[in-house]
């Protein structure tokens, strides 16, 4: 049986550096912009090319020094719409980031552990929400689970 799934995949290049923003009750999210591109032809055989543009937030607030402009990032995510002030606002609220391209970052991953270690370490640039909040002391698979 199928049951429905809220689920979004992006890749497309970071608008500007990440900023951090904080609450009263200690939490902090990274937001910042993706922008993702169609390309395709028209009719006439002319190529074109759309931009989207994507609000992204993570529930980590360290991230955000890692997230520049320019980067190309993989986010997966849920759509979630809010209302303020009478108008809608559609974001992605991002559970997983995969840097890609020659930065020399490729993906960035949260530790739970009680100090907070640097998440560029080892080469792992890959952040996964649920590693965040994980609790029952998993070790993270670094490589990734790719069958090839």
């Amino acid at each position: 049986m199928l049951t429905s799934r809220n689920l979004v995949v992006l890749i497309g290049n970071v608008g500007k550096d990440a900023e951090v923003k904080h609450f009263d009750n200690g939490g902090t999210i990274t937001i910042f912009p993706l922008a993702t591109t169609e390309k395709y032809k028209d009719k006439d055989g002319n190529r074109n090319s759309k931009t989207e543009w994507h609000n992204i937030k993570i529930n980590h607030g360290k991230l955000a020094e890692y997230i520049k402009k320019g980067d190309l990032l993989s986010i997966t995510g849920k759509i979630r719409t809010v209302k303020k002030d009478d108008k809608y606002f559609t974001n992605i609220e991002a559970e997983g980031i995969q840097f890609l391209g020659g930065n020399n970052k490729s993906s960035v991953s949260s530790s739970n552990t009680k100090t907070e270690p640097n998440p560029m370490e080892h080469g792992n640039t890959n952040f996964d929400k649920n590693q965040e909040t994980n609790t029952d002391n998993k070790v993270p698979d670094e490589e990734g689970d790719l069958p090839f």
